[in-house]
């Protein structure tokens, strides 16, 4: 995690203040060929300002201890990857996270407390951050945020620390940032996903949301959707059966998630032990 100092100087503090302000926007440049081949910033907005259902965010300039170069390369391969998604689009500011959480009090910038304070901070309540620093031997671990109307999403990204670590426009550095954005936002290409239900719900039908939203219908236990790449945390609602929560990786191949809910209200003594077994599982 990076640093943040603490008890700042006056003059300090006035420093970061202006550090935090936004820097010159970032605007893609005209078209030219796909995301990944393109040598600069090469691409229309994918979802410009005003398409429906588009998703104005800000990414915010990762910050490091040890790897700074690399830090600023992801931030760019980021906005890249934001160019390239469909249903996004940058809103042309560009704060800086260190000098954001130094303002807004936070000692760790990437702890779920602070996601509020840096969006009051920013005035702006969708934005993508974090945080860069070596992982010997050779490697590079960046911590990675995306927070969106008060909840905070992370991934976690290993990966080489050579020269292509240091350049923004580089193909491997930019799928990396598409890979996680993909995952953050749930924006990426979607893939078929199967549900199964067991025990005494196996049989039964019942509705699947993801938050607020019903993404799906299960019919005698099964259910197929249609989700986009990363991370779903889907609850299971059957009449007669406690809600069942559960989380299923989505890969551009599909996923697959296994729900095992619990029966209610048949006067039944509720066996821990029976369902304690089958949750270890």
């Amino acid at each position: 995690m990076v640093g943040i100092l603490l008890a700042p100087s006056v003059g300090a503090l006035t420093a970061a203040r202006a550090a935090a302000a936004p820097v010159e926007p970032f605007v893609a440049k005209l078209g030219a060929p796909s995301f990944l081949g393109a040598p600069g910033l090469g691409a229309v907005l994918a979802s410009p300002q005003g398409t429906a259902g588009a998703v104005e965010i800000e990414v915010l300039a990762f910050a490091s201890n040890d790897a700074v170069d690399e830090a600023a390369a992801l931030t760019d391969a980021f906005r890249h990857a934001v160019v390239a998604v469909d249903g996004i689009y940058d809103n042309g500011k560009s704060h800086a996270l260190e000098a954001v959480a130094l303002t807004a009090g936070c000692d760790d910038p990437m702890a779920q407390a602070c996601g509020p304070k840096l969006a009051n901070e920013i005035k702006h309540d969708k934005f993508v951050y974090g945080t860069v620093k070596k992982s010997p031997p050779g490697k590079l671990t960046a911590t990675l945020a995306y927070y969106s109307g008060g909840q905070v999403k992370q991934v976690v990204k290993t990966y080489d620390g050579g020269p292509v670590a240091k350049d923004g426009a580089s193909p491997e550095l930019k799928k990396i940032a598409l890979d996680a954005l993909y995952q953050l936002t749930g924006k990426g290409p979607k893939a078929k996903v199967e549900i199964t239900v067991t025990g005494p719900g196996s049989s039964e039908s019942g509705d699947l949301y993801e938050g607020a939203n019903k993404v799906g219908h299960v019919d005698n236990g099964k259910a197929q959707l249609e989700l986009g790449t990363g991370s779903h945390t889907l609850e299971l609602r059957m009449s007669g059966f406690a809600n069942t929560t559960g989380v299923v990786e989505v890969s551009p191949t599909g996923g697959t998630l296994t729900l095992a809910p619990v029966r209610m209200g048949d006067g039944k003594k509720f066996d821990f032990q029976l369902y304690g077994g089958i949750a270890a599982l």
